[in-house]
C-alpha cells in the first residue's frame, strides 16, 4: 500500500514539474514583451512631452491613444501577475509532494525492515553478545563454504555431456582436482598422486563437526508445514549433545532435540515437492521421547549445507541417512524405468537415482573396469559424486551397489561411505579401514564425534 502511494506521489510530482516548466517559459516571454512595451511607452511619453502643439484640441486624440495603451499594458501586467501567482502555487504544491514522498519512503523502509525481521533476515545487532554471535555464525558459514568449495566448483563447473545426462565423457574419466596431501618418504610411495576428494578424508568430518557446533541458518517447517527461518546449531557436551534452534537475532532457544533420542535421519521431505531442487536439500530428524515419535523437518539453501548438516548429525548419532519415501515414477519417464531390471528399479526408486544416471554410470564403470588390472574400477564415493553430479548420499549408495556387484574398489586406504543399503554387510573387508576410528592427518583422533553405538555401550 505504501509503495503504491509513493509511486502515485512521484507521478504527480513529475506532472507538476512539467507544468511549472511551461509556466516559467511563458513568464519569461511575458516579461520580455512587457519590457518591450514599457520601452515603447517611455519613448512615446518623451515624444509627447517634446512635441506639445499649441492647439489643445490636437492633444486629445493622442492622449486618448496613450491612455488606451496604458490600460492595455496594465491588463497584460495583471494577466502576468495571475500567472505568477499560479506558478507560486504550483511550487508550493511541488514542495508539499516532495515532503510527502520522503515521508512515505521512510514508512516503506520501516515496513521492509519489519518484514525482514519476521522472516528471519539479518537484523541489526542489539547488544554486544548478539553482535558477537552474529559474527561467529558468519565465520562458521564462511569456513564451511570454503571447505566444500573445491567440490562445488567441480559440481558446477563446465559440464561434460554424455547422451542426455551430465556424467562421463568419451572414453576417459574426467580429471579430478588433486588435493594437497603430505607425501610419504618411502620409495614406493614417493611421487604418487593422492586419490579421492575432500569427502574421502577425515579432515572434512572435523570441519563439519565444527560447523554444526557453530550453527547456521536453515528453513524449519512447523507441524502445519509453514516455513520459518531459524538458526540451527548443536550444543552440549560430548555424549549429551542437543540439536537446538532459535529465531534469527533472538537470544532464547526455541526448541531442541537430544541427539541420543534420534532414531532416523530422513532425506527428501514432503515439505517440498518431489523432484524439485528444494526436495533434495530437505531433511528430517525422527526422535523418540517418552514413547512419542516426533519428526522435525528442515531445508537448506544449498547442497553443500544440506550435506554438511546431514553428515554432522549422522556422525554425532551414528544413524545413517535414508530417504523417507521412494521416488515416484512419472508417466513421461516410465519408459526410462522399463529398461531396468526389477532389482535395479527398486534400488533407483529407493535412493532417488534417475535411471539415465544409473545406466550411464554402470555402463561406463563396467567398460573401464574390464580394462583395469584390479578386480574393479578404482573409484571413491567422493569421486563418483563429482562424476554423476548427485549429492554424497545418493553417490555413496550407488558406490555400495557397484561394490556389491564387484564393479568398483575403493581407491584409498580408508573408505568413507555415509549410507547403508539393504543386503550390504555393515563390516567392510579387512583391507579397508573403518572411517569411524580413523585418525586425522595431525595425529588427533575423532573422539570429539562419538557415535551412538559407542554411547550405548558405555551406558
Amino acid at each position: 500500500m505504501a509503495s503504491a502511494e509513493v509511486e502515485d506521489a512521484r507521478v504527480m510530482r513529475r506532472e507538476m514539474q512539467k507544468k511549472h516548466q511551461k509556466i516559467a517559459e511563458s513568464l519569461e516571454e511575458a516579461e520580455h514583451t512587457l519590457r518591450t512595451l514599457e520601452e515603447k511607452l517611455m519613448c512615446a511619453d518623451d515624444a509627447a512631452v517634446d512635441s506639445i502643439p499649441a492647439d489643445s484640441t490636437v492633444l486629445e486624440p493622442r492622449e486618448a491613444l496613450l491612455l488606451n495603451q496604458r490600460e492595455e499594458s496594465w491588463a497584460r501586467l495583471s494577466e502576468f501577475a495571475v500567472s505568477a501567482v499560479q506558478s507560486a502555487s504550483l511550487r508550493d504544491e511541488l514542495c508539499r509532494l516532495m515532503c510527502e514522498t520522503q515521508r512515505l519512503s521512510g514508512e516503506l523502509a520501516k515496513q521492509e525492515r519489519q518484514h525482514q525481521w519476521q522472516w528471519g533476515a539479518e537484523p541489526q545487532p542489539q547488544s554486544t553478545y548478539d553482535w558477537l554471535r552474529h559474527v561467529v555464525c558468519g565465520m562458521a558459514g564462511n569456513a564451511m563454504e570454503k571447505s566444500l568449495k573445491p567440490e562445488e566448483e567441480l559440481r558446477h563447473g563446465d559440464p561434460m555431456t554424455l547422451g542426455s545426462h551430465l556424467a562421463f565423457n568419451g572414453d576417459v574419466i574426467p580429471p579430478l582436482h588433486q588435493y594437497w596431501k603430505p607425501q610419504s618418504m618411502d620409495g614406493s610411495d614417493a611421487g604418487k598422486k593422492s586419490r579421492g576428494t575432500r569427502f574421502d578424508t577425515a579432515e572434512l568430518l572435523e570441519d563439519i563437526h565444527s560447523f554444526v557446533k557453530m550453527g547456521g541458518k536453515v528453513m524449519k517447517y512447523s507441524r502445519s508445514g509453514s516455513p520459518h527461518r531459524r538458526l540451527l546449531y548443536v550444543e552440549g557436551k560430548a555424549g549429551n549433545e542437543q540439536l537446538s534452534w532459535s529465531a534469527a537475532g533472538m537470544l532464547g532457544r526455541e526448541g531442541r532435540i537430544p541427539l541420543r533420542t534420534v532414531r532416523q535421519i530422513l532425506l527428501g521431505r514432503p515439505c517440498a515437492s518431489t523432484g524439485s531442487s528444494l526436495y533434495y536439500t530437505s531433511w528430517g530428524v525422527v526422535s523418540q521421547q517418552e514413547n512419542k515419535t516426533k519428526i522435525t523437518d528442515f531445508a537448506c539453501d544449498t547442497v553443500a549445507e544440506f550435506e554438511a548438516w546431514v553428515l554432522g548429525i549422522s556422525q554425532l548419532t551414528g544413524v545413517k541417512p535414508t530417504f523417507g519415501e521412494p521416488m515416484k515414477i512419472q508417466s513421461e519417464t516410465e519408459a526410462k524405468w522399463d529398461v531396468l531390471s526389477d532389482a535395479k528399479k527398486s534400488f533407483c526408486a529407493e535412493w532417488h537415482i534417475p535411471p539415465p544416471v544409473f545406466i550411464e554410470a554402470e555402463g561406463q564403470i563396467t567398460s573401464r573396469g574390464k580394462r583395469s588390472r584390479h578386480s574393479g574400477l578404482r573409484l571413491t564415493p567422493g569421486e563418483l559424486r563429482n562424476l554423476v553430479k548427485l549429492d554424497i548420499f545418493r553417490a555413496s549408495a550407488m558406490w555400495l551397489h557397484f561394490f556389491a556387484k564387484g564393479l568398483v574398489v575403493n581407491a584409498t586406504i580408508t573408505l568413507y561411505c555415509h549410507v547403508e543399503i539393504r543386503g550390504m554387510p555393515k563390516v567392510m573387508p579387512k583391507r579397508m579401514k573403518s572411517s569411524t576410528n580413523v585418525e586425522s592427518s595431525d595425529g588427533t583422533s575423532l573422539k570429539s564425534m562419538p557415535l551412538s553405538s559407542d554411547r550405548r555401550e558405555n551406558e
